[in-house]
């Protein structure tokens, strides 16, 4: 599910803390995604420009 971080940070203000992730490429968001499976905590994934003009070239 995709949700805004307000969204997000208001359901976990002084329950828990949220993950927040750089990614760089697939196989760092396949791994991220594949190694949340079992929990489905909530997590940020964070991408740079570059690596968002890398992509789309």
């Amino acid at each position: 599910m995709i949700v805004t971080t307000k969204k997000l940070f208001e359901h976990a203000y002084g329950k828990y803390a949220i993950g927040a992730y750089n990614i760089n490429n697939l196989e760092q968001i396949v791994g991220l995604f594949r190694g949340n499976l079992d929990s489905q905590a909530p997590f940020i994934v964070q991408i740079s420009k570059g690596a968002r003009s890398y992509t789309n070239k």
